[in-house]
């Protein structure tokens, strides 16, 4: 709402990875949440479409992005294909000068080509520790006490590129896994509103990473069932 004058376009992707099968697709998130986060995710699911269903365009609560961009007279695109020669034709139509990215696609080269040094990704560690698929399960997992929130710059190699922002913030074994993803998206929305208004004044950071790398990718079972015979818990 405070920027929409600089904000052109909001565009969804879709949250399945292209490259992978639905069927692929709902066995992983049925390994890592179990039947108790199946659960969890489905009361919010209802609520969301409940009050998608009864609140009013003119309302200060939004429930999607598309609401969001229907009430701040935004354009609004869904997109299964970051990458797709499409969804760069709509970039450059609107004109787009950068993107602030949170989402599970792989930047490639022919939209780096064209937004080299422009694309800002959002990722739930400070980078370069814990680059890759869910980094909060994994601190939690091998009892990483220093979490955080970065905002770096996408090139293409996977979260290595140099870093605009970035602001710690605690791993507790109390918390769920998804109570630290509610921290890191409050830090996140804190970081992207400091990186719009150093777009607006052309006063951007690239940081060089710095520090030990490291990466990982999707949980396994193995993986999972470790995480929870340490008590911790998804939700």
């Amino acid at each position: 709402r405070n920027n929409k004058d600089v904000i052109k376009v909001i565009i969804e992707l879709q949250f399945k990875h292209p490259k992978i099968n639905l069927k692929k697709h709902y066995q992983r998130y049925f390994q890592l949440l179990g039947l108790k986060g199946i659960l969890f995710i489905s009361i919010l699911m209802s609520k969301n479409i409940i009050n998608k269903c009864f609140t009013s365009r003119f309302s200060e609560k939004s429930f999607s992005l598309y609401q969001i961009a229907s009430k701040n007279k935004l354009a609004y695109f869904k997109v299964a294909d970051v990458n797709s020669p499409s969804t760069i034709a709509l970039l450059q139509k609107h004109k787009i000068d950068y993107i602030i990215n949170s989402g599970n696609q792989i930047y490639k080269r022919d939209i780096l080509k064209v937004y080299q040094g422009k694309i800002l990704n959002r990722h739930s560690s400070l980078l370069p520790n814990y680059g890759g698929i869910y980094p909060i399960f994994w601190q939690l997992l091998q009892g990483y006490k220093k979490g955080g929130v970065s905002l770096h710059w996408i090139n293409e190699k996977i979260d290595e590129g140099e870093i605009a922002y970035s602001k710690p913030m605690e791993i507790d074994p109390k918390l769920s896994l998804f109570d630290h993803y509610k921290i890191a998206f409050e830090i996140s929305y804190e970081l992207c509103q400091k990186a719009i208004n150093d777009m607006k004044i052309d006063k951007l950071s690239y940081i060089p990473l710095k520090g030990e790398k490291s990466y990982f990718s999707w949980p396994s079972k193995k993986n999972i069932k470790a995480f929870k015979s340490k008590k911790l818990r998804i939700v």
